[in-house]
This record gives structure tokens, C-alpha cells and sequence, in this order.
């Protein structure tokens, strides 16, 4: 998943962020890539998750 939030620019990131009503100012790129994985990880356990989705949460 990574893989697709590194395609993205910094700009993006930070609007997808912003979305969720997460603080993103003076945030670098990876940080910001982090906390979308770390969401997208959440939602997903929340939704019953599945063992074929495109990655693992830790």
C-alpha cells in the first residue's frame, strides 16, 4: 500500500490527511504516508478486514 501513497505528491497527501481532520502542517512526506497506512490499517480491522487485501497491518 505504500507503494500507492508514494506515487502521490505531498500536496495530496496532506489533502487525504486533512480530510480525516488530522493535523498535516510541516509534516514530511513519509510521516504523512505513515499515518494514511496507519488509518487505512484501522479502518480495514474495523471492517472485519480481509487476508487478500493489498497489505498487512503490523
Amino acid at each position: 500500500m505504500e507503494q500507492h501513497y508514494q506515487k502521490l505528491n505531498r500536496s495530496t497527501l496532506k489533502d487525504l490527511l486533512a480530510v480525516q481532520r488530522q493535523v498535516t502542517s510541516k509534516k514530511l512526506k513519509n510521516t504523512l504516508i505513515a499515518e494514511l497506512m496507519e488509518s487505512d490499517c484501522a479502518s480495514n480491522s474495523s471492517l472485519g478486514g480481509s487476508e487478500d487485501s493489498d497489505f498487512q497491518c503490523e
